[in-house]
């Protein structure tokens, strides 16, 4: 059991090696180009690149990623405590910062709610199609 997780050791540093380097080549995209983007977003564009270009997630990224995916909500306690510090700002603009919310939160729920939809469709496509050839085989033996 130990020698199987130190063996994959080494592939996990590089796994995360991989995300760290998505993210700071990500800071340095916006930096250079001056994109209104914060450089998180465009390392995860990359690193969303980089895994449909592999075609899958790798065993030691999913190994390193899970934890963090289960620990997000203390990601934004930072965020949270910089709103804090323009309070006086968000209170001159509560209008507009809650029309962007509730529009932003309606435009996700549909675009999910579609996207939901086809992958269902698709889903229940590929079982008729695979249903109907086992049946074409069983007539045929």
């Amino acid at each position: 059991m130990m020698s199987n997780r130190l063996s994959t050791t080494p592939i996990m540093f590089i796994e995360l090696a991989v995300l760290l380097i998505c993210q700071l080549l990500g800071n340095w995209l916006v930096q250079a180009t001056s994109i209104p983007l914060p450089g998180a977003v465009a390392g995860m564009v990359m690193m969303l690149v980089y895994l449909m270009v592999r075609g899958e997630v790798p065993n030691a990224m999913e190994r390193i990623s899970r934890p963090l995916l289960q620990h997000m909500s203390l990601f934004f306690i930072p965020a949270g405590a910089g709103v804090m510090l323009y309070v006086d700002r968000v209170a001159d603009e509560w209008l507009a910062i809650g029309v962007a919310l509730v529009t932003s939160t309606v435009i996700t729920l549909l675009v999910t709610g579609f996207m939901l939809r086809g992958t269902m469709k698709r889903g229940s496509q590929r079982d008729n199609s695979e249903q109907a050839s086992r049946s074409a085989d069983e007539h045929q033996t």
